[in-house]
């Protein structure tokens, strides 16, 4: 019996041809004869001329076919069932009251302020309250923000000129009373 260690390599000389000691690679005991490899496609297992057949092992194909199932696949390619393919999820369904209270919001710039930033600023808490209630399945969220903060704004900018209008309105009705311009009736004199 040797008591040689199995795992250690055995003191040889290197074979002939192969020069630095290196050793020449083992053959596959799976592949045919080089004929048979030489007539076969790359992928094929099999005779020539016969269907080719998956690979047993799950390993992937030649030439960048896909493979088996449970192995990463590229952007385009079909995931198998379960596994993720690479793309987002689809975008969320905007609320409709989101988009109108926006819309009244800006026009409440230009056309009737008040009555359209109330309108604005109604539309944008209806529709944050439905957001918040459908758990996630509507989106819009930010835009029914930013058209309460415009109707907000614009109410208290409105609200600002109104005021400074009434107090000239009445400052300059004051100096009139004071100056004798107004009467008893109302009217100016000359």
């Amino acid at each position: 019996m040797s008591t040689q260690d199995p795992w250690t390599p055995d003191e040889q000389s290197p074979p002939a041809g192969m020069p630095g000691g290196q050793t020449p690679p083992a053959p596959d005991p799976y592949a045919g004869s080089a004929q048979q490899q030489a007539a076969e496609p790359p992928g094929s297992s099999g005779p020539p001329g016969s269907y080719a057949q998956a690979d047993p092992y799950g390993q992937a194909g030649a030439y960048g076919q896909p493979g088996a199932y449970g192995q990463a696949t590229g952007v385009g390619q079909a995931a198998p069932y379960g596994q993720a393919t690479g793309y987002a999820a689809a975008p969320l369904r905007t609320d409709d009251k989101a988009v109108w209270a926006l819309v009244t919001s800006i026009a409440g710039f230009v056309l009737c302020p008040i009555l359209l930033h109330i309108i604005g600023w109604v539309l944008a808490n209806q529709s944050l309250a439905t957001i918040r209630a459908s758990g996630g399945t509507i989106g819009g969220d930010g835009i029914a923000k930013a058209a309460r903060i415009l109707s907000i704004v614009g109410l208290v900018l409105y609200g600002v000129i109104g005021l400074f209008a009434a107090l000239f309105l009445v400052i300059g009705l004051i100096a009139a009373v004071s100056n004798g311009e107004l009467t008893q009736s109302g009217a100016f004199n000359a």
